[in-house]
């Protein structure tokens, strides 16, 4: 065999190990951080409901219970999207104490490039002035694309844009 042969057995291997990465997938999580300036007992009743339409109207213009009630492990809800999307999810845990919410996404219309997303929302006071440290984090399965991910952190940027307007308007609730 001569070094020509040789060199061109090598490329071609690296060509196919390229390519084979290329398509190996992995699981990917993205997080999202923001400080609300309402008390975590005052922004806590309206984010266990999901209430996404009344602390963010101009990207989520309405939720939904399709089966069971806002803040009931096990319930599902739907979430319009002002674009016209529509995103059904399941929701999987709550915790009053610690202030989270864990839901799944269980179909999406548009469809999505995944077979599993699950998101937490998790609430925390600030002592310092009595605001809310809230965390979205998003969990996807190993076959999410960059694009639905990066739509999906941008959506949260928009959410807090938005309770960080609308979260001190909103009446208490208990």
């Amino acid at each position: 065999m001569c070094i020509r042969d040789r060199y061109m057995g090598v490329f071609n291997q690296m060509e196919i190990q390229k390519s084979l990465s290329q398509q190996v997938a992995s699981s990917s999580h993205q997080y999202e951080s923001v400080v609300i300036p309402v008390h975590v007992q005052d922004l806590w009743p309206h984010l266990r409901n999901l209430a996404f339409d009344k602390l963010s109207p101009k990207t989520i213009k309405k939720t939904e219970f399709s089966l069971g009630e806002p803040g009931k492990v096990g319930s599902q809800f739907k979430w319009h999207y002002t674009d016209g999307a529509v995103w059904e999810f399941k929701i999987l845990e709550i915790s009053d104490l610690h202030y989270f919410v864990t839901f799944e996404a269980i179909s999406a219309d548009p469809p999505t490039q995944a077979t599993s997303i699950m998101s937490t929302i998790h609430l925390r006071r600030v002592t310092e002035d009595n605001t809310t440290f809230l965390t979205y984090t998003t969990d996807f399965s190993n076959d999410a694309d960059a694009n639905l991910i990066q739509d999906l952190k941008y959506k949260k940027l928009d959410y807090f844009k938005e309770f960080k307007e609308n979260a001190p308007k909103l009446e208490k609730l208990k």
